[in-house]
């Protein structure tokens, strides 16, 4: 199992440096859109675009390593009322249907990159970048995300914090 998932911690790995990056061009972005628009009176026009899609990537990006190590938004209630038998078993049951949606939403996104691709959908800003390159990142995402709830679901893994 764990030969298996290796490659794809490193992949989530990776993701995770460039949306921590990401989020410093974002800053550095709407920095300088400040800067030009209050001290210059001379706004840009891709600043906040710019921005706009440093955040979505790096949401996309992060969203696999926050589902590996488990800092996901959790039920920590549920856990605590159940009795401390069950608590693996419902976080594997828990796991097993993050999996589940997080693959069916890649699958969903994966339908839409496809026609941004073949229709050439642009997008509507300043920039007029293909669609699709932002919609690979939900892609991604979603499908890393998928594969390590999937894998909790089969080690029955149980977040910190969570274990009852």
């Amino acid at each position: 199992m764990r030969m298996l998932f290796r490659p794809i911690d490193a992949l989530t790995d990776l993701g995770a440096a460039l949306a921590t990056a990401l989020l410093g061009i974002l800053v550095c972005s709407l920095w300088y859109e400040v800067v030009a628009r209050y001290f210059f009176n001379s706004p840009t026009e891709w600043a906040q675009s710019v921005a706009l899609y440093c955040a979505l990537t790096s949401v996309m990006l992060m969203i696999p390593y926050l589902s590996r190590e488990g800092q996901h938004v959790g039920m920590s209630l549920m856990f605590e009322m159940l009795p401390p038998g069950i608590v693996k078993w419902f976080s594997s049951f828990l796991s097993a249907l993050s999996s589940i949606v997080c693959l069916a939403a890649a699958l969903i996104c994966l339908g839409e990159l496809l026609r941004q691709y073949r229709e050439n959908v642009l997008t509507t800003d300043n920039l007029f970048m293909p669609m699709w390159w932002l919609t690979s990142f939900l892609v991604y995402g979603f499908v890393m995300a998928g594969l390590h709830f999937a894998r909790h679901t089969v080690t029955g893994f149980v977040p910190r914090g969570m274990e009852g």
